[in-house]
């Protein structure tokens, strides 16, 4: 049993004991009544009022679990960084959620198990599309939407249109 749990039955004549933050974010010993702590904060100890608060967890954690206020002092968990090689974020998640990260696709890293990998297509006339597949690349004044399209981006002075004009090519393997 953790040792914080073990004291908090053994050391204090009325409340339970807490080792938790106070206003200046620093370390205190408290004997209080137990709160409980929703998901996404952490308690603290106002020292004036002599009473247990909980605030919402700090940008870089996270707290999936509500909690009782003599169980943690900080939130549990530090959020993914997505600073891997290849990586990129996805999600800057929550204080009840982690971050989510991808790989970055358009500079040819494709997500292997849980890993972020370099790969090459087999053809030069292929790139890595958003779902990690060789698909053939888009011409010149083109490029690949999020629907998998390949959208004009530049036009030219007979142009009557000022918006994307969506062209669908295949995706089909070019054969070696």
């Amino acid at each position: 049993m953790e040792r914080r749990v073990i004291d908090s039955h053994r050391n204090c004549a009325n409340g339970i004991y807490h080792c938790i933050r106070d206003e200046s974010y620093q370390l205190v010993e408290t004997c209080n009544e137990p709160q409980r702590i929703p998901k996404g904060n952490y308690p603290y100890y106002l020292g004036k009022s002599d009473e247990i608060f909980y605030k919402k967890c700090p940008e870089d954690l996270y707290q999936p679990l509500p909690a009782w206020s003599y169980e943690m002092s900080d939130c549990e968990f530090k959020k993914s960084s997505c600073n891997s090689i290849g990586q990129v974020p996805c999600d800057n998640g929550s204080a009840t959620d982690d971050a989510t990260c991808g790989c970055d696709y358009t500079k040819g890293f494709v997500l292997k198990e849980s890993d972020c990998l370099y790969h090459i297509c087999e053809n030069d006339l292929q790139e890595i599309d958003s779902d990690y597949n060789c698909v053939n690349k888009c011409l010149p004044g083109y490029e690949r939407s999020f629907l998998k399209s390949c959208e004009q981006t530049t036009f030219s002075a007979n142009s009557t249109s000022l918006g994307k004009i969506p062209h669908t090519f295949s995706t089909a393997a070019i054969p070696s």
